[in-house]
């Protein structure tokens, strides 16, 4: 393909404070934030959304962009099926003993992929699938002794993991909307479905 790199690695909070930029410098777009979606009514003309201070607001549709635990989808009644992949994911931010390259390594293993994603500063942010026992089990190690079990799990591609930080499971589901759509209100991304964050990945 002639490209030079496949991919970038972006913290979140990164992404969401430029998109939050960026949206503060168009013209058309109305803020209502802080502020929560309270009640939605739909009727044959128009969608009508009241929000938790008391605003209302109306369009002749709703789009539904507010994630997995989609309170759009909620408030208009649509079903969602729910798969438990008895997994779950570990992170955390590690240093290593190597530079990461800018690169992102990742290791199948039977129990579960291990990815270690380039951060600035060489730090690299760490997603480990497990199922949820042994995840539950590598959140009680000591640091020393995670440290040695993450080393061991990249097969060393980068030397020894030096230090991490917090760690964090989360058990992953997938999640599917009965419907993408309804009258005048439509969900997408994680409102819809989310999926295996492997398959995220590929």
């Amino acid at each position: 393909m002639g490209e030079p790199d496949l991919g970038h690695i972006v913290e979140n909070r990164v992404i969401q404070l430029a998109l939050l930029d960026t949206l503060q410098t168009l013209d058309g777009v109305d803020w209502y934030c802080p502020d929560k979606l309270a009640t939605l009514v739909v009727d044959e003309q128009r969608v009508t959304a009241t929000l938790q201070s008391g605003r209302t607001l109306q369009a002749q549709l709703l789009v539904g962009a507010d994630g997995a635990q989609s309170k759009v989808r909620e408030l208009a009644g649509i079903g969602m099926s729910t798969q438990d992949y008895g997994q779950k994911g570990l992170v955390c931010v590690a240093q290593t003993e190597l530079p990461h390259q800018f690169t992102a390594w990742q290791r199948f293993m039977p129990s579960g992929p291990v990815a270690f994603l380039p951060l600035a500063e060489g730090f690299c942010s760490i997603v480990w699938t497990l199922p949820a026992d042994q995840a539950d089990a590598m959140l009680r190690l000591s640091d020393s002794d995670f440290c040695r079990e993450l080393s061991q799990a990249l097969d060393y591609r980068l030397g020894e993991v030096t230090a991490v930080g917090e760690r964090a499971a989360v058990s992953l589901r997938g999640r599917h909307a009965d419907s993408y759509s309804q009258e005048r209100v439509v969900l997408v991304g994680d409102a819809a479905h989310t999926i295996h964050p492997l398959a995220g990945r590929a």
